[in-house]
């Protein structure tokens, strides 16, 4: 075990080295208790100064998730340097130590929840830092550290500090849909992730963060067919996992419903005629890998997407608030001149049955 951290550290060749750190994340955790005391604190000294010290971002990478998987052997208390040395990384003047500083302690909360609790007088000051730091890998590194440590918290008193935050971090989303797409998906993935495991962070401002998603991003067909259909998974993801939120918005249902629906039209090609799209919506899986046409797939997934939408929000919401909101729609779309409202109509109509089945049948 010494031996590998030896090698991640200080050895020569960095494939070398990066082979060694993948050994030493599964290996020195098995270990872990059946070394030395003095083994075990060369080790942990060894790497907190190697990964301070390191310049190569993808070893940064690896020594950082060596720190989080020996963190969790070593448990609760038992390496008292490791969130100070973060701390202090967090503040220093190359973005890059910062990025992996914030790395680490996004793996941190699920190995030493305790403990980590105990600095958030400190740690909420970082957070705040990252989410204004004019490098987008900070950003991102940051919003998952706080979306790992939302992680742990249960009561609306640990909630509170960090909601106050939420302007800032629809700020920095934001501006990656600016700067740096990819970025901005990272961070939308992020908050995906907090309305999975708490979505009453969100209640505070939901009704700006579903206005922000919807209108631009959403529905900003500047965008990427990707990083529109997580803006809209955001909210779907609020409406299982905290239906009475949504609910209690004036009007979100029904712009839920009308993003989903506009989606789908605009997926479909004005140009091509209904039975031409038919046969290649027939052609199925095989048709998609044999596409070259990287937007036509990107398209044909905002539609599924869409879709699926509807009959997520159908199940959650429940057919009593959900149908209403449908039939804004569906019998203006079915009188249509354009057959992809009429389209859209059948589809929405077809995949809300389950949820709303009690509703549709007194009618």
């Amino acid at each position: 075990s010494t031996a590998l951290i030896r090698e991640v550290s200080t050895g020569g060749v960095e494939e070398q080295r990066s082979m060694a750190a993948v050994l030493a994340r599964s290996a020195v955790p098995e270990m872990w208790e059946k070394l030395s005391d003095q083994s075990r604190e060369g080790i942990k000294q060894q790497l907190l100064v190697s990964l301070e010290a390191e310049t190569s971002p993808n070893m940064s990478r690896k020594l950082a998730n060596v720190v989080g998987a020996i963190s969790f052997a070593v448990r609760d208390g038992g390496w008292p340097d490791l969130i100070p040395a973060m701390v202090a990384m967090c503040t220093s003047d190359v973005a890059a130590k910062k990025e992996m500083a914030y790395h680490v302690l996004a793996i941190l909360p699920q190995q030493v929840g305790d403990q980590i609790k105990q600095h958030f007088p400190q740690l909420s000051v970082l957070y705040e830092q990252a989410l204004v730091s004019g490098d987008s890998n900070v950003h991102v590194s940051g919003f998952r550290a706080i979306a790992s440590y939302l992680s742990m918290c249960d009561t609306p008193k640990e909630l509170k500090p960090l909601q106050a935050m939420l302007p800032a971090m629809l700020a920095a989303v934001g501006t990656s849909l600016q700067t740096d797409e990819a970025n901005a998906r990272a961070l939308l993935d992020s908050m995906i992730e907090i309305a999975s495991l708490n979505p009453r962070f969100f209640k505070p401002q939901l009704k700006e963060i579903a206005a922000a998603m919807l209108e631009h991003v959403a529905m900003n067909k500047n965008l990427e067919a990707s990083t529109r259909r997580l803006a809209l998974e955001l909210l779907v993801e609020v409406a299982e996992r905290g239906p009475g939120m949504i609910k209690k918005v004036d009007g979100l249902i029904q712009q839920l419903v009308a993003v989903s629906f506009a989606m789908m039209v605009e997926s479909v090609d004005a140009a091509v005629d209904f039975d031409a799209w038919v046969k290649w919506e027939d052609k199925g899986e095989d048709a998609a890998e044999n596409d070259e046409d990287q937007g036509d797939e990107d398209q044909a997934d905002n539609f599924d997407h869409a879709l699926e939408c509807l009959d997520r929000l159908a199940v959650a919401l429940g057919g009593a608030k959900m149908m209403p909101e449908l039939f804004v729609f569906i019998p203006e779309f079915l009188q249509h001149a354009d057959w992809r409202y009429r389209l859209a109509a059948l589809y929405g109509v077809s995949q809300t049955c389950e949820g709303c089945y009690k509703e549709m049948k007194k009618h």
